[in-house]
């Protein structure tokens, strides 16, 4: 069993979701908003991994779109008729109500390459002096104590600092809106601290070098603006790192014991346009309607 950050983040939110997660009967599914991100996500592996075979900072951007777009493509063919065209829900019950927002490929395409392109003229990507260790760092690592399990993930990016050797975790994000402050905090979301303990497992690098967590936000479509970039600091403290390792083993007794898996219908993510198990899932479509 292969235990993620995503598994370990879903779970925080709502536990009830681990029930369709394992199943294997289940299909996949996407949707427009997370297909856009996995699209850039390959603009910037195929970016990243062209600087670290040839040392070139400053490139054309056509090749990364041609990736993005081809990683997208990719996604809507692999969900088929379970693809969510959706960039917005409809919010009836808000004071001014707004109308769902769809998107379709053209549109879709449009705010992937006005993002990469936005990401490269920009020169948001790390300047000279810092050199690409790895783009999409997988990593499969024992648990101690837990046989049957094994740390899994996939770091997007490790980057070291030329001057110092020190090392740089990237995760790459995609944003509908400006992050707010907060947005990846130690309390909010595991995966600062899981991914530096993993990659202290690894044994890559001096183990006497510094090592930061950073994510790399990048707003596809802010309301009537540009697409926007934020680089985000996100240091962990050692206890916050255990921590975390903590609530993983907790999840891993809870997933072999069978449950029980509580579902959290007060989270917006329980709704219709956010989770994948909505119609089956009767703390969702029957509560909520």
């Amino acid at each position: 069993m292969k235990m993620r950050q995503s598994t370990l983040n879903s779970a925080l939110g709502c536990a009830h979701k681990l029930t369709y997660m394992f199943d294997p009967t289940i299909p996949y599914y996407n949707s427009v908003v997370r297909a856009m991100g996995t699209a850039v996500h390959a603009g910037h592996e195929a970016y990243y991994n062209h600087r670290k075979e040839t040392g070139e900072v400053h490139t054309e951007v056509r090749p990364w779109l041609e990736a993005a777009l081809v990683s997208f493509q990719d996604e809507i063919e692999r969900a088929e008729d379970r693809f969510d065209w959706r960039l917005e829900p409809a919010k009836p019950h808000l004071k001014t109500p707004k109308k769902e927002v769809l998107l379709d490929f053209d549109s879709a395409a449009r705010k992937i390459a006005a993002g990469l392109v936005h990401y490269h003229a920009n020169k948001c990507y790390w300047p000279e002096g810092y050199s690409v260790l790895a783009a999409e760092l997988s990593f499969d690592l024992p648990w101690e104590d837990k046989e049957d399990w094994i740390r899994h993930g996939t770091i997007d990016l490790v980057l070291t600092e030329d001057a110092t050797g020190d090392v740089i975790l990237v995760d790459h994000k995609t944003s509908k809106a400006p992050p707010k402050a907060g947005k990846y905090s130690a309390a909010s979301t595991p995966q600062a601290s899981y991914y530096l303990d993993a990659f202290q497992r690894l044994d890559l690098v001096d183990p006497f070098a510094s090592i930061e967590f950073v994510y790399d936000v990048l707003t596809l479509n802010p309301p009537g603006k540009e697409p926007k970039f934020d680089r985000i600091r996100e240091p962990r403290s050692p206890a916050q790192i255990k921590t975390v390792q903590m609530q993983a083993e907790l999840l891993i007794d809870l997933i072999d014991a069978g449950g029980p898996f509580m579902p959290n219908t007060d989270s917006f993510l329980c709704s219709q346009m956010y989770c994948d198990y909505w119609d089956r899932c009767p703390y969702g479509s029957t509560l909520k309607g």
